[in-house]
Parts: structure tokens; C-alpha cells; sequence
């Protein structure tokens, strides 16, 4: 079984393979130097997701917001350093720990946004 992008000619077909360990979603982004020409994100078919917070399942919103976050080029808050300098760490979108019972990380904290910001300004 495969994943298609579309129905254009140039249709993308990924085997439905999760090789990215126990991760709940992982962006893929192909560069061109300091271009993104390319990101693709994956979700792991077996983790539970939920549309909303549900005792043991993952946000999907959030999820997705996390790894769109990475598709625009932002690290996770602890990439910086050893730990999080972010006032809102745990709420940030782009921790990279992810939350089951939450929706919380579906807004952007003020690190998810300057990080967006720094990048697409003053790179």
C-alpha cells in the first residue's frame, strides 16, 4: 500500500513504513543551500490520535502544528543550548516532547513565533 500526494503527474508515492522509532511525527525537508524546497510531514500510524484532548491520545492539531513549524524551518525550544530558555517552554508548539490530554500546543507561544520571525528577517 502507498501514500500519494495528489493526481498531478507528478504524484509522490511513499511506502507506508514508519521508520522514524517511537517519534509521533517527523517533518521531512529537503534544502537547496538556505532554500526549503521541499518538506513532507509524516505521522506515526500506530500513536492515537485524537481531534482534541482524550486521556492517552495525541492532539492532532497539535501535532500538526509542531511539524509545520519544522516544514518553516523552527528547531524544538531545547535545540538552543541544554535547556529550554523559553519563559513558556511547556507550552511552546515547538517542544519537542509531545503531550497526550492536551491541546495546548495548537497556539503559537511567543518562542514558536520569534523563532518564525528571526528566521524569514534577519537570516
Amino acid at each position: 500500500m502507498f501514500l500519494t500526494s495528489g493526481e498531478s503527474d507528478n504524484v509522490i508515492a511513499k511506502p507506508l513504513v514508519w521508520n522514524y522509532g517511537d517519534a509521533i511525527g517527523y517533518c521531512d525537508i529537503i534544502n537547496s543551500g538556505s532554500t526549503i524546497e521541499q518538506a513532507s510531514i509524516y505521522l506515526n500510524p500506530d500513536a492515537p490520535f485524537t481531534v482534541g484532548a482524550a486521556y492517552g491520545q495525541y492532539d492532532i492539531q497539535s501535532v500538526i502544528t509542531h511539524e509545520a513549524g519544522h516544514a518553516l524551518g523552527i528547531a524544538h525550544c531545547h535545540e538552543i543550548g541544554e535547556s529550554c530558555f523559553s519563559s513558556t517552554c511547556s507550552l511552546n508548539a515547538m517542544n519537542p516532547i509531545a503531550q497526550t490530554n492536551s491541546i495546548q500546543r495548537r497556539t503559537l507561544q511567543q518562542y514558536d513565533s520569534a523563532s518564525y520571525i528571526y528566521i524569514y528577517l534577519y537570516s
